[in-house]
């Protein structure tokens, strides 16, 4: 059985296994009957897919999202603050991954059991940069 940390490992290296993985899971959650899955779109058609529910999740949980980002970390920063200041250092990719996955794990924000797909396309995608670029942590 591959552990969490296996499996981050594998999505960092490998987007198509990523996607495929995340398009597996959004299609067993909308249709928990079907068989896995052997064929998929292409990888551009899943790209696309990915960061249209990224968008949607993000309209859907705006201020849920503005909240929890703009939140204070014990640096005195917040989460956005914090993730401009280190989003070009891929090493902390992995802790930033299984964080995200943790706090999924305990959230109700995504309805999913596979919540190690879904964190890493967050981080993977740029979707905190999106998210970051859209709150506004003054007000």
């Amino acid at each position: 059985m591959t552990t969490q940390n296996e499996l981050i490992e594998l999505y960092l290296n490998d987007e198509t296994k990523l996607l495929q993985d995340w398009y597996q899971q959004q299609q067993l959650q909308q249709h928990p009957d079907l068989e896995p899955i052997a064929i998929f779109p292409t990888v551009e058609e899943l790209q696309g897919m990915a960061q249209q529910w990224l968008k949607t999740l993000y309209r859907k949980h705006s201020s849920l999202l503005q909240k929890v980002f703009c939140q204070k970390l014990h640096t005195g920063e917040s989460a956005c603050a914090w993730w401009r200041r280190i989003r070009q250092k891929s090493e902390f990719y992995q802790d930033l991954i299984i964080a995200i996955a943790e706090e999924l794990s305990l959230s109700r924000l995504l309805e999913t059991r596979y919540v190690v797909v879904t964190a890493t396309l967050v981080v993977m995608s740029h979707f905190l940069d999106s998210v970051c670029e859209e709150v506004d942590c003054n007000n």
